[in-house]
C-alpha cells in the first residue's frame, strides 16, 4: 500500500502540484502582461503622438495584411498605426491596449475572426498565451483533454512569453512593415478548387471550425475581454472581416457558414449593451463586397483589396466615430 502511495505520488500527484504552483506563478506575475512579445515589438517601434488622438489597428492577420495606416491617416487626418499580428486575438490585444493606450486619446479598430471563441480550435496559432493564461486551470485541462502533447507545448509557449515579458526581451520586427507603420500588404490571386472532393476536405480539415463548440470556454473569456475594452476610456471598433465571394459561395449550409452567423449574432447581441464598441459585420452585411481578384486566398485580401477596404474602414470612422 505504501509503495502504491508513493508511486502515485510520483507519477500523478507531483506533476500535478508542480503544473498548479507554475500556472499560479505566472498568473500572478504576468497579470498586466499582454505575453503577445510580436505586439510588443510592435507598440515599441510604431509611434504615437501624445495628446493628441491615435488610430491604433488591432487584431489578426485580416487587420495586419489588409488595413493601411497611411489611407486610413489620410482620409481621418489623425497619426494611425497597425499593431495587429498573425493569430493575433482580441484576447491578446485588450490585455496590450489595457497596458499600453489606456487612455481617451485612442480610437481602437480590431479585426476579430470567429475562431477566438471556437474551443475546438486550439493548434498552433488558434489559441493565445494570454487567453490560455487566462482560463482556469480546470477549463486548461478540457480544453486539451484529447491532446496532451499540446497541452504540453502550450504551456511551453506560455512560459516562453511570460519569460519574454519579466526579462524584457527586445527583438526587432520587418524594417519594411514598420516603414509602412505596421502594414503587411501580400500579392497575389487564389486558385480556385477543381472538385466537389477538394472543397469537402477543405472544409472538413479547416482549423478555424475543428471540433466546433463556441459558446463555452473562449467566449466567456472573449465576452469578459470585450467588456474589459468597453471600459477603457476610448472609443473601439470590432470588425468581423469580409470572405471571398467564391469562400462564402462553397461553404453555404456547411459549419463555416453556420460559425460565422452564430459568431455574428453573438457580437450584435453583446454590442447592445455596450457603450463605447461598434461592431461591423462585413461577413453578413453587403457593406462591403470584394471581388475574388481582390483576395489572395479566400479569407485575406491582397494589396489592391486592402487599398479598397482600408478606404471604407476610414470612411466608417468619419461617418460614426467622434474623430473629426
Amino acid at each position: 500500500m505504501k509503495l502504491f502511495i508513493l508511486k502515485l505520488s510520483k507519477f500523478i500527484l507531483l506533476p500535478v502540484f508542480t503544473l498548479f504552483m507554475i500556472d499560479t506563478l505566472i498568473n500572478v506575475y504576468s497579470f498586466d502582461k499582454g505575453l503577445n512579445s510580436s505586439i510588443d515589438v510592435k507598440i515599441a517601434e510604431l509611434s504615437i503622438i501624445k495628446d493628441e488622438i491615435n488610430i491604433v489597428i488591432a487584431g489578426d492577420s485580416r487587420a495586419e495584411r489588409q488595413l493601411i495606416p497611411e489611407i486610413i491617416e489620410k482620409k481621418t487626418g489623425f497619426n494611425t498605426i497597425n499593431i495587429a499580428v498573425s493569430n493575433g486575438d482580441l484576447v491578446s490585444t485588450v490585455s496590450e491596449i489595457k497596458k499600453n493606450y489606456s487612455t481617451s486619446n485612442f480610437v481602437f479598430v480590431i479585426s476579430a475572426s470567429s475562431w477566438q471563441i471556437n474551443d475546438g480550435a486550439i493548434s498552433p496559432g488558434y489559441l493565445s498565451e494570454k487567453c490560455f493564461q487566462k482560463a482556469t486551470i480546470f477549463e486548461k485541462v478540457k480544453l486539451y483533454k484529447n491532446d496532451i502533447v499540446g497541452f504540453t507545448k502550450i504551456y511551453g509557449r506560455l512560459i516562453g512569453e511570460f519569460a519574454n515579458a519579466i526579462l524584457h526581451v527586445n527583438h526587432k520586427h520587418d524594417g519594411a512593415i514598420i516603414k509602412n507603420k505596421g502594414f503587411l500588404g501580400i500579392e497575389g490571386v487564389f486558385k480556385k478548387m477543381n472538385t466537389k472532393e477538394e472543397i469537402e476536405q477543405y472544409i472538413k480539415s479547416h482549423r478555424h471550425y475543428s471540433n466546433f463548440v463556441n459558446n463555452g470556454i473562449r467566449w466567456r473569456i472573449f465576452n469578459e475581454s470585450i467588456k474589459e475594452l468597453d471600459n477603457i476610456a476610448s472609443t473601439s471598433i470590432i470588425i468581423q472581416p469580409p470572405l471571398s465571394p467564391y469562400a462564402k459561395s462553397f461553404t453555404k449550409n456547411t459549419i463555416i457558414e453556420r460559425a460565422e452567423k452564430e459568431y455574428s449574432q453573438k457580437l450584435n447581441t453583446l454590442s447592445f449593451d455596450l457603450k463605447k464598441i461598434i461592431f461591423y459585420d462585413f461577413y453578413s452585411k453587403n457593406e462591403i463586397v470584394m471581388e475574388d481578384s481582390l483576395y489572395y486566398d479566400y479569407y485575406h485580401l491582397n494589396e489592391k483589396g486592402a487599398v479598397l477596404y482600408s478606404q471604407k474602414i476610414g470612411d466608417l470612422l468619419l461617418e460614426n466615430m467622434s474623430v473629426k
